[in-house]
């Protein structure tokens, strides 16, 4: 046989080979263009005469769920993006270069990565938690895709106890001056009321991750409000759409549910609506794998997607992504979070609430700001600072 021959024969498998591949590609997008379109149309609207019944049940499974939490310990690792656009860029931009190359920058990025501990007593509403920096804050000017200054350096480590008495928190790496009494800064504890929430910036509360519900709000909690007034909301009408409406998918692990609701917006403010999508799962617990806003110019302003990990018959969550966009379509605000869960009602140690698990540094300053008073951190205990002008004796 010819060299040729067996050039043209190797020609024409490549050919044919190449053909197939494109030809097996060009069918597979159709199949998966088919499948997208296919699994939208097998969402199938809840008749409104079940509607009562469908939020009850979510809400009541959701809610069993969660109350089956006695105990939960764990680690976030916390990746945290927020976006400045235009004045907000610019006025973050100064100072940031040398005068030989100012700018005024129009997208800026701070970027935040951080690991948080906690420990948690359902029963007793208390929270311990941790959070210790992994690597550096940065900024970064998206305008010249170069890193800038201005917000290196290693965030604060800090330790902090809620309970429903108190707000108590520790900034290991802080340097603070008592009012009070005079010397060098230390590192100092404080002590606050849990109903200031002007204080509460270093709190890492993995219960939020239940809160799909809205404003902060329980999931069971939104959709019982809902629940309480159906029959008018079944009826009523904003801005043309129906307050609600319920779908629903049929899954080899049960079933899915979409409930979208549409909200006049407040009269003082320039939003007309907003329409919210909630997505239950029932092969999770009938938690919430994803929340949508919208606008009434359809644009997204947040969203949220869940998912689970199960451990016995609690689901607990797993990861948690979130963002949120302004009025341009820009996004302001992007967080990736991964929970590991390392402990689920099992005995917590019994010092897990107190200061002493603070890992406070003896002779460390205490203000409690509850009340007005201050304190030493010695041996264990909180030693009461005479005041100047009342020394004890």
């Amino acid at each position: 046989m010819s060299i040729e021959s067996e050039y043209n024969k190797w020609k024409y498998f490549k050919f044919n080979v190449a053909s197939l591949c494109i030809i097996t590609l060009f069918f597979s997008l159709i199949i998966s263009q088919k499948v997208t379109v296919a699994d939208e149309q097998q969402w199938k609207p809840v008749p409104e005469a079940n509607y009562a019944e469908v939020l009850d049940l979510i809400a009541l499974r959701a809610k069993a769920n969660y109350e089956e939490i006695s105990t939960w310990q764990g680690r976030m690792n916390i990746r945290e993006d927020i976006h400045y656009y235009g004045n907000n860029a610019a006025e973050r931009s100064h100072g940031v270069y040398p005068d030989s190359i100012a700018r005024d920058s129009q997208h800026i990025c701070r970027a935040g990565r951080t690991v948080a501990e906690f420990a948690v007593d359902m029963r007793n509403d208390k929270l311990y938690s941790s959070v210790e920096p992994n690597g550096q804050y940065r900024a970064v000017d998206l305008d010249y895709n170069i890193p800038t200054d201005r917000y290196r350096g290693r965030p604060a480590r800090t330790r902090t106890i809620l309970t429903p008495e108190s707000y108590m928190w520790y900034l290991t790496d802080g340097k603070f001056h008592s009012e009070s009494q005079k010397g060098p800064a230390g590192k100092m504890v404080f002590i606050e009321s849990p109903q200031n929430e002007n204080v509460k910036g270093f709190v890492r509360d993995p219960r939020e991750f239940f809160n799909s519900g809205g404003e902060h709000r329980k999931l069971w909690d939104t959709l019982l409000q809902i629940r309480s007034r159906i029959n008018d909301r079944i009826n009523e009408r904003v801005a043309g759409y129906p307050h609600i409406q319920i779908t629903s998918l049929n899954t080899e692990n049960g079933t899915k549910y979409r409930i979208l609701t549409t909200w006049k917006g407040a009269e003082h403010y320039a939003i007309k609506y907003i329409r919210c999508l909630l997505e239950v799962d029932e092969a999770v617990g009938f938690n919430a794998t994803r929340t949508e806003t919208t606008n009434a110019n359809g644009m997204k302003t947040d969203s949220a997607e869940y998912t689970y990990e199960k451990f016995g018959e609690i689901y607990l969550p797993k990861t948690v992504k979130k963002e949120v966009w302004n009025s341009k379509g820009e996004p302001t605000f992007t967080s990736e979070i991964t929970i590991t869960t390392t402990g689920l009602n099992e005995p917590l140690p019994e010092d897990t609430f107190s200061i002493k698990n603070l890992g406070v540094e003896e002779d460390t300053l205490v203000t409690d700001n509850i009340k007005k008073a201050e304190f030493r951190f010695s041996k264990g205990e909180l030693v009461p600072i005479a005041e100047p002008n009342n020394p004890q004796h």
